[in-house]
């Protein structure tokens, strides 16, 4: 089985540069694509959440540096995926072929991922994603018990091998 459509889980930490390499990898190996799926936490779900106790000038203020925290998170991931894409050989943003293509931040992560690993080969995921972040921790267990796509968790310190066989034969 070959991977053509390899499907990323971003979170927009720092181990997402072991991760971008695992799949670029990947990619390279089976002459796929790289979809990135950021999953980055909401900063609006904070400004919800504090926005009662705020005055109107706080909550413009509040809701600027959180478009600029969403706008650094997700040029960081950019910089991950151009930066696989430059050490393995792959095309950035190219929606063809060989290369990285990096999605902006949907309004709602999970609905994103569930459409993209329908059509994946597997999705990849850094374990400390999977296990750290909370709302992550859920997408990542949804992710891997109704998508039916085999899941490659690259553990923290990266994927330093030749050879991986994989098992799975679909079902539930």
């Amino acid at each position: 089985m070959s991977y053509k459509l390899i499907v990323l889980i971003a979170s927009g930490e720092s181990e997402d540069g072991q991760v971008f390499d695992a799949a670029a990898r990947l990619a390279k190996l089976q002459q796929g694509q790289v979809r990135v799926i950021p999953v980055y936490p909401d900063p609006a779900a904070d400004l919800v959440y504090y926005g009662v106790s705020l005055h109107k000038a706080n909550k413009e203020a509040a809701a600027a540096r959180m478009r600029e925290s969403e706008r650094e998170i997700q040029a960081g991931i950019e910089r991950f995926a151009r930066e696989a894409a430059s050490k393995h050989g792959l095309a950035y943003g190219d929606q063809s072929g060989l290369s990285i293509v990096v999605d902006q931040r949907d309004l709602d992560p999970a609905v994103a991922l569930a459409e993209a690993a329908v059509l994946a080969d597997v999705v990849v995921i850094g374990g400390g994603c999977a296990r750290n972040f909370l709302n992550l921790r859920a997408l990542f267990a949804l992710t891997v018990l109704t998508s039916r796509t085999p899941v490659f968790v690259v553990a923290e310190g990266g994927f330093h091998c030749d050879r991986v066989a994989i098992a799975w034969e679909g079902s539930n």
